[in-house]
């Protein structure tokens, strides 16, 4: 927590990047690029596979609303 003298020497400013620092891990991240290849890698496979679903939910719709539309002729 910024002390009052702080808070006054940063000329009252309350943007907390002035009184909150970053600290290093100290640890090598990886190859970034490796990173973000695996992450796009992953993305596409995820994609790939909403839209097969995406497919068989289209492909029974029809069929439900032949269910609905037969309860809706029983109910008469």
């Amino acid at each position: 927590m910024a002390t009052i003298n702080e808070v006054k020497k940063a000329g009252y400013s309350l943007n907390p990047g002035r009184y909150v620092g970053v600290t290093d891990n100290g640890g090598d991240d990886g190859d970034f690029e490796e990173k973000i290849g695996n992450i796009h890698n992953e993305f596409r496979s995820l994609t790939n596979e909403a839209h097969k679903l995406e497919k068989k939910i289209f492909a029974c719709l029809p069929k439900l609303q032949r269910r609905q539309e037969n309860l809706k002729k029983l109910d008469l």
